[in-house]
């Protein structure tokens, strides 16, 4: 059973033994890259990556890079480098446990920049008040997907 501690979630064994990967990777973009990537580093026997992404916390930017290596028995080894972290003013959009609004708000998986309904992409604290968030009584929900620029850069590592 999935719990909450710290406004974090916490799986439980039962809830990750099992389970496909992706399972928890959210957004069909994101997936559909993840899955490229394994596809590659399976192919090719070869490492991918380092891969730049970051890894938020309300409170943190967190930069960190991925890389894949395929195995011997199929499976694929991924480790992830936390690079560098900067404190911030805590972010509530990306707090699990705030109460959310039926209003969707896509993020890049890769850079944490936010979608405008203008389908420009910019930093999360810009888009935040660009998008007058702070003004409304409830947090959008977030969908995951990749902006042109990480889409573009992972692309060349293909």
């Amino acid at each position: 059973m999935q719990t909450k501690t710290s406004g974090r979630r916490k799986f439980e064994p039962e809830d990750v033994i099992g389970h496909s990967l992706f399972d928890f990777i959210d957004g069909v973009e994101t997936r559909y890259l993840y899955r490229i990537l394994f596809d590659k580093a399976r192919s090719e026997k070869k490492r991918v990556g380092p891969i730049p992404f970051r890894c938020d916390s309300p409170q943190e930017r967190r930069f960190l890079e991925l890389t894949l290596d395929a195995l011997q028995d199929d499976s694929i080894k991924i480790v992830s480098i936390l690079v560098r972290s900067e404190p911030r003013e805590e972010v509530d959009l990306l707090k699990v446990d705030v109460p959310r609004s039926k209003d969707l708000l896509v993020i890049c998986s890769m850079c944490k920049k936010i979608e405008l309904p203008s389908k420009e992409w910019v930093d999360i604290e810009e888009g935040l008040v660009r998008l007058g968030i702070f003004e409304k009584e409830k947090m959008p929900a977030l969908s995951h997907g990749l902006c042109e620029d990480c889409m573009t850069e992972i692309m060349k590592l293909l």
